[in-house]
């Protein structure tokens, strides 16, 4: 099937139908919809006719020309021992210029929830948040519980395990409009993408159906950032409040371990970006194990903070240095 990468140990089928009066533009527009989620997640969306159905599936169709969404959200189950249907109606998203909106609507279909749907999204949640100040005056906002914002540890090969962090940039956020504001002002561009699949989708996703690489690469927690973060991630508070790998001598304003010493290493324009926290993630640790935690520093400005996160989100300052 077109765009399934041969990386994973498992691969769960989701079937689809297309209704007899769905035209060709419509279809090849879908299935290319279908191809972004195939690159990314060990989802596999099948085509198959009608009279092969023996499984719950995604029913594709035109409800409405008005309108273009998704009637459900999740595996729809069974009901008197037939299968059951999640209907996506593809309204006016009727040709290749729409394959990003179809995206979204199959997000709804495997699971996913509006992002600004979050509880984390409005309020502070477990530690996190608010993301977006809402004007209750433009609309009738409701958050979910239940949305996505993470999940516990499921075992050797989960791809992902506790805070999910709010993502801006997700498929599934809706545009900016009247009725709420990014708390960041910088991330408002973000909002509404319609283009590719977040890191943050393709995680969830990952996670919610527990997607396994067939061989999980060996991390290391050991870095000596001269080509990359190695497997460490950078995760800070917006898009630009990002780590760097760098090149140059120790005695020439850089941290180092020697004068005249030409190493590699990670750095941040805190000076340019006030008010943001620059997050370098390490990779998972195992909880049964011991760890030694060993870095040079330079810092000129700001807070330089040591912090270990748990499989729920909970933050814990370990050690920080202020200059």
């Amino acid at each position: 099937m077109s765009g399934v990468n041969d990386i994973w140990a498992d691969y769960v089928i989701v079937p689809y139908v297309f209704d007899h009066d769905v035209d060709n533009a419509r279809k090849e527009a879908f299935r290319a919809a279908v191809v972004r989620w195939h690159e990314g997640t060990c989802v596999v969306l099948k085509e198959v006719l009608q009279i092969h159905v023996s499984q719950p599936y995604i029913q594709v169709g035109i409800y409405d020309e008005n309108t273009c969404w998704c009637q459900g959200q999740g595996y729809p189950g069974y009901q008197n021992g037939r299968p059951r249907a999640i209907r996506i109606n593809l309204g006016w998203c009727n040709s290749l210029f729409y394959v990003g909106n179809m995206v979204h609507e199959i997000g709804h279909a495997l699971g996913m929830n509006h992002e600004q749907k979050r509880p984390d999204a409005y309020q502070k949640f477990h530690g996190h948040g608010p993301h977006i100040v809402v004007h209750w005056h433009n609309i009738a906002y409701t958050h979910n519980q239940h949305t996505y914002t993470g999940s516990n540890y499921q075992g050797v090969g989960d791809s992902f395990h506790g805070y999910a962090p709010y993502d801006y940039e997700s498929i599934m956020h809706y545009p900016l409009t009247d009725a709420y504001d990014p708390i960041e002002p910088a991330v408002a561009g973000l909002l509404g993408n319609r283009e590719y699949l977040s890191e943050g989708d393709l995680s969830q996703v990952n996670d919610m159906y527990q997607c396994k690489e067939k061989l999980v690469r060996a991390i290391t927690l050991r870095c000596a950032f001269e080509a990359d973060l190695c497997d460490w991630r950078d995760v800070g508070d917006s898009a630009e409040a990002k780590w760097r790998v760098r090149t140059g001598a120790a005695d020439s304003g850089g941290p180092g371990r020697g004068a005249g010493q030409t190493l590699g290493y990670a750095w941040a324009e805190v000076l340019q970006h006030p008010g943001q926290a620059f997050v370098l993630q390490s990779p998972y640790l195992d909880v049964t194990k011991h760890y030694k935690l060993r870095f040079n520093f330079f810092s000129s400005v700001g807070m330089l903070e040591v912090d270990y996160q748990d499989a729920l989100g909970m933050t814990k300052k370990l050690w920080s240095n202020s200059t």
